[in-house]
């Protein structure tokens, strides 16, 4: 190690301590005065006929289809403000527009809280609600929130709203399904009447470009009703709700937490970040004094002007200076 890096260590010891205390200090204020987060917790089956022959196909097992469409519902808006509308959130959010007393909190007090939708955003984001694939049919959905009933409450509303969507979005899409089936159905016939308008028109034309094109656009109508049924067939349960929405179902219902997720562990987390951005702070603050000081002193060597030498007396024959000799002779 530089043995100047030493020096400079010792002699900026206070200020390099403050350093180090200051930024334990911050993080540790930054932990405690945040708001306290409850999680509640729930866990849902998934299962769909035939999702055995799925899985053997390598198509998506069930749990993890449900947890795609709920990741896909929480970006939506409908979908936020339905849960929060339909739950305590809103009503909470609105009464507590500032959590804890930490450095955030003092900001946004300074700053004015923000709109309540997008409050409401940051309440239902990815921070705050989580999912996790536990097995090929089992679902497993967090929430956390700064009360304990409202975790709870909320999560029971976000689980019947998902539901709720879920079985709309499966209607919509056998509507969708269904329409262009029919749409289908009317293009084959349509294809079909006019080949057989031309084959009767013109009886003696086998290899024409027209009986060719008729006949090419009748089989792509075919091929396209095909799919339209395929894709109705796909869509089990069709026209049954009900079935559907047994098919998704609460194994593990939601619970009142009754601690903190911010526990012990996320203060001594907080206390080493803090030890480390001091210290490392305090390493750079060492070298850039270090630097600083050996530029200072170079520079104030270059100014310095440099110590003339005297030139020397010339000696006589004797070996005694001329000056000497001179002051002799003068006074003898």
């Amino acid at each position: 190690m530089n043995p100047l890096y030493v020096q400079t260590l010792r002699r900026h010891r206070l200020l390099f301590a403050m350093i180090v205390i200051a930024a334990v200090a911050a993080a540790m204020w930054v932990s405690v005065g945040g708001p306290k987060m409850y999680r509640s917790a729930v866990t849902l089956w998934s299962d769909t006929p035939g999702a055995a022959d799925q899985q053997l196909t390598g198509a998506t097992p069930p749990a993890g289809q449900e947890q795609s469409m709920l990741n896909e519902l929480l970006t939506t808006r409908y979908f936020r403000d339905q849960v929060a509308r339909s739950g305590p959130l809103r009503a909470y959010l609105e009464s507590h527009p500032v959590e804890g007393w930490g450095p955030t909190a003092i900001v946004t007090k300074l700053r004015g809280t923000g709109a309540l939708d997008i409050r409401i955003d940051g309440a239902l984001g990815p921070k705050r609600v989580t999912s996790a694939v536990l097995g090929p049919h089992v679902l497993l959905i967090t929430y956390d929130a700064p009360s304990p009933a409202v975790a709870t409450a909320t999560l029971k509303v976000l689980v019947r709203e998902f539901k709720a969507q879920r079985v709309a979005l499966r209607d919509e899409s056998v509507s969708s399904y269904g329409q262009q089936l029919q749409d289908a159905s009317k293009a084959v016939s349509a294809a079909r009447d006019n080949l057989r308008r031309y084959v009767q028109a013109h009886p003696g034309s086998s290899g024409s470009r027209e009986l060719k094109k008729l006949t090419k656009a009748e089989r792509a109508a075919i091929h396209q009703l095909t799919d339209a049924a395929d894709t109705l067939q796909s869509t089990s349960t069709a026209g049954n709700p009900a079935a559907f929405e047994q098919t998704l179902r609460v194994i593990d219902p939601p619970r009142l937490p009754t601690a903190p997720t911010t526990g012990h562990k996320a203060v001594v987390m907080a206390m080493l970040a803090g030890l480390f951005a001091g210290l490392l702070v305090s390493a750079l603050g060492i070298v850039a004094l270090t630097k600083g000081a050996q530029v200072l002193r170079g520079s104030e060597a270059v100014v310095a002007p440099a110590a003339v030498p005297e030139e020397p007396r010339p000696a006589a024959s004797d070996g005694q200076p001329v000056g000497l000799i001179e002051r002799r002779t003068l006074s003898g």
